[in-house]
């Protein structure tokens, strides 16, 4: 599913920044989309449709690795579930 993510960026950094954002939080995010859908199919469309969000919007993410990072895509998770 990466490949995919990935195939939608443009440049390197881009690439790279989403791929650390997208190996760090994924397991979160899954797990709150299925706290909400107590479905994991449905828990991973949201995640899906949660990361395609992130793309659109990944230049407002500066650091990958601070609480409001984390928080930024928990609410986006949690809007899409």
């Amino acid at each position: 599913m990466l490949l995919i993510y990935l195939s939608m960026l443009d440049n390197q950094e881009d690439k790279n920044k989403f791929t650390l954002l997208y190996e760090k939080y994924r397991k979160i995010m899954f797990y709150i989309a299925n706290q909400i859908l107590n479905d994991e199919y449905s828990a991973e469309d949201a995640l899906h449709d949660a990361f395609e969000i992130v793309i659109k919007n990944l230049h407002n993410i500066s650091e990958i690795d601070c609480p409001q990072t984390k928080n930024y895509l928990i609410i986006i998770v949690k809007q899409v579930s």
